[in-house]
């Protein structure tokens, strides 16, 4: 809870002149086909780190604790060091900032059951697109011809549920905390780029 209450904190105090930059240059912009990652000016990578820094200082153990849930990750891990023009350490403290400790141990799971894929792919003009990709539906067991066959991954895990309420409340304050590179296209940019999807991944789970 104080994890959740820190990072709110800083949202909400710095919503404002975060989004006037923003609206200026962003440096995640949201597309049909997932986020586009541009590189931040350096205004907005010292505004970035200086965030960064209240995050760390307003919750020290929920932070350390969030990064160590980060780097015992290997999907997380490799996702964030997917873009060689940002330090992969980097976007590891930024998930850590942004996240609240429920949420961030949701994503986890999610990733590392193979239920959420996130990837970075190469975009129009020389850019980068990260891109959240649901598990096709598949399914296991049974053995040839039987009727004993069951889905591959839950169809409604509980974990699902804390990461889209987290992602429906956060695409209000798009580029909030002004950070950037694969960790930002985790926040709202890409959530919203992919709502189509992510909504159909949630419909009928009750």
């Amino acid at each position: 809870m104080t994890a959740l209450v820190a990072v709110v904190a800083i949202v909400f105090g710095s919503v404002a002149p975060a989004a006037a930059n923003a609206a200026e240059n962003r440096t995640v912009v949201g597309s049909g086909e997932g986020a586009v990652l541009l590189e931040p000016t350096k205004a907005q990578k010292a505004e970035a780190i200086k965030r960064l820094e209240q995050a760390r200082q307003l919750d020290p153990a929920g932070f350390a604790n969030r990064l160590e849930l980060i780097q015992g990750s290997k999907e997380l891990r490799e996702y964030l060091s997917s873009d060689s023009r940002f330090d992969s350490g980097l976007q590891q403290q930024f998930l850590a900032a942004s996240m609240p400790t429920d949420v961030l141990e949701s994503l986890v799971s999610l990733t590392d059951s193979g239920y959420l894929t996130l990837e970075l792919a190469d975009g129009p003009n020389k850019t980068k697109v990260a891109k959240l990709i649901k598990a096709e539906p598949s399914m296991i067991g049974g053995g040839k011809g039987s009727m004993g066959m069951k889905p591959m991954f839950p169809q409604c895990p509980s974990a699902w549920a804390a990461l889209w309420a987290w992602w429906g409340t956060n695409s209000a304050f798009c580029g909030a905390m002004g950070f950037f590179g694969p960790m930002a296209a985790l926040g709202c940019s890409a959530a919203v780029a992919i709502a189509g999807s992510v909504i159909d991944f949630n419909r009928g789970c009750r």
